[in-house]
């Protein structure tokens, strides 16, 4: 495997891991859940290159930056990391990831993400 085709794998497993998080977020209205699900979303974003992190608009940095702060012992109430959670796992973030993902996938001759939200 040449690496150009080891870093597309690499992007694709991290969008990948995004869009599981989203799904997770989405899925859940327990605390524990969501604030794993935004700690590892955030863990596969920081491995995007920064031109594919850049690209996903509908992920704000300055959110993901936040994760740091709302899992902190005392530092959010669960309101407010749910709060967050919506914002990562919006419609249009989520359909973004897909996006992104299924053009890495069409690359890769692996068929489209899918998902309940429109892509």
């Amino acid at each position: 495997m040449d690496n150009e085709n080891q870093r597309e794998l690499d992007v694709l497993a991290a969008l990948e891991g995004i869009h599981r998080m989203q799904e997770s977020i989405r899925g859940t209205e327990l605390d524990m859940v969501v604030e794993t699900g935004i700690i590892f979303l955030r863990l596969h974003y920081q491995r995007l290159p920064p031109g594919v992190a850049r690209r996903l608009t509908e992920i704000s940095p300055r959110d993901v930056a936040e994760v740091s702060e709302v899992i902190r012992e005392n530092g959010a109430t669960p309101e407010q990391r749910r709060s967050l959670g919506d914002r990562l796992a919006s419609d249009a973030a989520v359909a973004q990831v897909i996006r992104a993902a299924n053009v890495y996938r069409e690359r890769l001759g692996y068929g489209p993400l899918e998902s309940e939200v429109e892509a």
